[in-house]
């Protein structure tokens, strides 16, 4: 379970600053950038606050129903411009 999610957070760490960039607008650029970093930590920090205080089939549920909702939202991007 570690190799295969370290493989995948490397893989988004790769996919998501191009994504980013072709993306957003120049002013937003710096900021957006940022947020990567920033949710990355939070999503961390939300795991060991939820496994500290819930068993872990709540913590497994919960950090499932996260990127299930933000596949079912992203279906309805635009296509990148590049």
């Amino acid at each position: 379970g570690r190799f295969v999610g370290g493989v995948a957070v490397g893989a988004f760490s790769v996919s998501v600053p191009p994504y980013v960039e072709d993306i957003a607008e120049s002013h937003l650029l710096p900021a957006l950038a940022n947020f990567y970093h920033v949710l990355f930590a939070c999503g961390l920090l939300f795991g060991y606050i939820i496994g500290m205080v819930q068993n872990l089939s709540w913590l497994a549920v919960l950090c499932v129903t996260i990127p299930v909702a933000f596949f079912i939202a992203f279906i309805f991007l635009p296509e990148s411009p590049a």
